[in-house]
């Protein structure tokens, strides 16, 4: 995989990483806030003596139960995102790989006006691209003529025409 496909990948798995934790916090703190509000309800349906002891504790219930479908909700939702942030950046880190691929693949046939270029300096970055040691082909087409002239006049890079 390409560097910078890695990159965006990690990022989406901390991503997703930092959407669970906060979902379980959201979860946490529905759970609570539902739970205080039944128990206070239920505290005042006593006190008032406008309702038995088992409809506050219905009411308790109903207040837990709603509280715990809220937080699943937010942890769904938080789920869904995360997925899709990860699907992205392995679409894309498997749009860079095949790029790369087919650009080291293409058939000699596919190279006539193409350049074949190898740098003195592993890794070397010139027209938008890390050239390897290896001799590596491109077809015409792939560099623009001002890019070719750019990589033509650098002392790191060897450029042939093919």
């Amino acid at each position: 995989m390409e560097p910078e496909a890695l990159r965006k990948l990690a990022e989406a798995v901390v991503a997703f990483i930092a959407a669970l934790d906060i979902a379980a916090e959201a979860k946490t703190a529905a759970e609570k806030k539902k739970t205080a509000k039944a128990v206070e309800e239920a505290m005042a349906a006593v006190k008032a003596e406008t309702a038995d002891v088992e409809t506050a504790a219905k009411a308790a219930m109903q207040a837990v139960e709603a509280a715990k479908a809220e937080a699943g909700q937010i942890l769904s939702d938080a789920n869904a995102e995360a997925s899709r942030i990860i699907e992205e950046a392995a679409k894309l880190a498997a749009e860079k790989t095949s790029e790369s691929i087919e650009t080291r693949a293409a058939a000699p046939a596919d190279m006539k006006g193409g350049v074949r270029i190898r740098s003195k300096v592993d890794g070397f970055r010139r027209a938008g691209i890390s050239h390897p040691k290896d001799a590596t082909e491109y077809p015409a087409g792939r560099f623009s003529a001002e890019q070719i002239e750019i990589l033509k006049s650098e002392p790191n890079l060897v450029v042939e025409d093919l």
